[in-house]
């Protein structure tokens, strides 16, 4: 359980002034802290040693890959016949356009009978 005072104590001005306030800091000087050392960094060595692979490695995949500049679009030859197409789209819209038909109709003849009630 932690300490807790139970008397009253009476602080002076200059005890309740911490000792951090009254520390005169210069800022002009640049002050790098105290850091420890760590092992695990790598070297220039060992950095310029990974990056002369991994640029070997990036020329190395992007000379296998090359596409050809000669790719060619052409239509088939002879060309395709659409007209299985072109009759399934025009039977699919005109399916499509008689249920709006059926549907807009049937809700004009539901909501013509109904009225306000205001």
């Amino acid at each position: 359980m932690p300490y807790v005072p139970t008397e009253v104590q009476e602080l002076s001005p200059e005890s309740t002034t911490s000792q951090a306030s009254r520390m005169v800091i210069d800022l002009t000087e640049e002050v790098q802290p105290d850091l420890p050392a760590r092992h695990d960094e790598p070297t220039v060595t060992q950095v310029k040693t990974y990056v002369a692979d991994q640029v070997r490695r990036w020329e190395r995949v992007t000379t296998e890959f090359v596409a050809s500049l000669t790719i060619e679009y052409s239509w088939p030859s002879p060309p395709s016949d659409f007209q299985n197409w072109w009759a399934a789209v025009m039977m699919t819209s005109e399916y499509i356009a008689s249920r709006t038909r059926m549907k807009l109709g049937f809700l004009n003849g539901t909501l013509s009978g109904w009225h306000p009630t205001s």
